[in-house]
């Protein structure tokens, strides 16, 4: 016979509202260790790539200055022995000056490569019409036979930049881009702006890039080229990246390429 019962009732209502809300601060906490995580490794990262480009700067430097005087030595020799041997009419000994004074020239434009790329620092700023360094960019570096030239630029687009500084990038893209048209194509350069950034595009219908190389093509020493050190995009990428702009690369490979560049219009807001 049940004479009684006897019971200790609970809220556990309590207890399971503080559960539910230690497992969010702990949910919170890591995916906050895993961004701070990230962020140190970025970090890190950024610091072990600007000391590795410090150090490639500081051998370039050392490098160009070393091959710089005897490069000189060997062209003025060339000039004295070309005018010494006027009188010699053989054409064996003129290929030979020729290719001497061919090879000179290519390790003069490797030591100022190497230089450029030592001190990409920025230099004064000003607005520039952005049409005027494209034009003189493709009279500086004129394109091959049989690539046709598309200019999309609006004469009222200025950016603010190193003029000098940016010319030597314009050159190297547009050189680039001849250089992917051997047998011909279009050479399309097109601008626009948005705000207080102004996008420029230079689009070629050569020879691509392979998937493979596209992680690589801003690494310096990396190129594809028979000739060349592989610095005309590293350096055009530590100026534009001075300029606090910036510089992409699209390329399908037997189709053609399009780089990318943004550049500040005006100065920085202070």
């Amino acid at each position: 016979k049940l004479v009684a019962i006897e019971g200790i009732a609970r809220d556990v209502t309590k207890t399971v509202e503080l559960e539910e809300q230690l497992k969010q601060y702990s949910q919170e906490l890591e995916k906050l260790v895993e961004k701070r995580t990230a962020q140190l490794k970025e970090s890190q990262e950024r610091l072990v790539k600007a000391e590795r480009l410090a150090a490639i700067g500081e051998l370039a430097a050392q490098v160009a200055h070393d091959l710089r005087n005897p490069l000189t030595s060997i062209n003025t020799a060339v000039y004295y022995l070309r005018d010494v041997m006027k009188a010699e009419r053989s054409s064996q000994l003129a290929r030979t000056m020729e290719l001497i004074e061919k090879s000179v020239k290519h390790a003069n434009a490797i030591v100022s490569d190497l230089l450029e790329y030592s001190r990409a620092e920025v230099g004064e700023r000003k607005p520039i019409r952005l049409l005027d360094l494209v034009n003189l960019a493709i009279e500086r570096s004129p394109v091959g036979r049989g690539v046709r030239v598309e200019l999309e630029v609006p004469p009222g687009l200025t950016v603010f930049v190193d003029e000098q500084k940016m010319l030597r990038v314009f050159n190297n893209l547009v050189r680039n881009a001849n250089d992917a048209m051997p047998k011909g194509g279009t050479l399309h350069i097109s601008a626009s702006q948005a705000g207080e950034t102004v996008t420029l595009r230079i689009s070629d219908t050569g020879v691509g890039i392979k998937k493979e190389h596209m992680g690589k093509l801003f690494s310096p020493f990396f190129t594809t080229k028979s000739q060349g050190m592989g610095l005309g995009l590293p350096i055009c990428k530590r100026i534009v990246e001075g300029h606090s702009g910036s510089i992409s690369i699209d390329s399908t490979y037997r189709k053609g390429t399009t780089v990318t560049v943004t550049l500040p219009a005006k100065p920085p807001s202070s």
